[in-house]
């Protein structure tokens, strides 16, 4: 994407938001032009409620996130009770997943822009007062969606660590007593972040080791993950033939502490 591309895509947010300076008393605090971790134009408006977050790159993508205020702060990537995406806002008008009005496939960009726009305008009171959405229905929408479609409820699971889970923190706190810092954590990454689409956290000692363990490509390998060692694979581990969690979980760590 040039700078001129960039350039083209923060002219259209502005337009299609103006409101939000306009009516919801939001500054803009950042423009983000692509770089090397960045494939995306962000542009970052917020007030003393909320940050709203446009990522673009015309025509294929769009995204809006909107990050609650705590206390003076925003809120982390990681705390899906206080970050939420434009389309969860769309499930809770329609109390449905699936809502292919938004799909910009479909209608396009510009119109794209003008649906989240007038979702966001339909929702005022979530963007310039204390009041937030109601997660607990946002969640029972969800369930509803995923128990029709494939016969289980996400929540089902809630509050219990998965696999990757349960090797990060146990990772954490090695890599942790042993000199490394985290440089890269897809969960603390906002969803327009090609890295946040890979679960993976990096680990590195200084400028002389970096550990990386990750998914493979969820979209061909959901159940694939593996251990990087300066860029170098050094281990797999394929879970539909390692279904004993606990196990898995085992061998993993192994295989990240010979790498410390």
């Amino acid at each position: 994407m040039t700078r001129d591309s960039a350039a083209k895509i923060f002219n259209d947010f502005r337009n299609s938001f103006s409101f939000l300076e306009n009516e919801f008393a939001c500054i803009i605090v950042e423009e983000k032009y692509p770089q090397s971790n960045l494939d995306k134009s962000v542009l970052i408006y917020q007030n003393k409620f909320v940050r709203v977050e446009l990522a673009g790159d015309e025509p294929y993508y769009f995204h809006a996130e909107i990050r609650r205020i705590v206390d003076g702060e925003v809120t982390s990537y990681a705390d899906k009770k206080n970050n939420v995406g434009f389309e969860n806002l769309r499930q809770l008008e329609t109390g449905s997943c699936d809502n292919f009005d938004f799909n910009i496939y479909k209608i396009g960009w510009l119109d794209t822009l003008k649906e989240t726009a007038n979702l966001f305008i339909r929702n005022k009171h979530i963007f310039t007062t204390s009041h937030w959405i109601d997660t607990d229905r946002l969640e029972e929408i969800e369930d509803n969606y995923f128990y029709e479609k494939y016969g289980f409820k996400p929540s089902a699971n809630k509050g219990k660590l998965d696999y990757f889970q349960l090797v990060k923190k146990n990772a954490i706190k090695i890599f942790s007593e042993n000199g490394y810092v985290i440089s890269l954590d897809s969960e603390e990454l906002a969803p327009y972040e090609h890295e946040h689409l890979f679960r993976q956290i990096v680990f590195t000692n200084g400028s002389t080791k970096k550990v990386k363990f990750s998914i493979q490509d969820w979209r061909d390998s959901y159940y694939i993950y593996y251990i990087e060692v300066n860029d170098r694979k050094v281990f797999e581990i394929d879970l539909t033939k390692n279904t004993d969690e606990a196990e898995a979980v085992a061998i993993t760590m192994a295989a990240l502490q010979s790498h410390i």
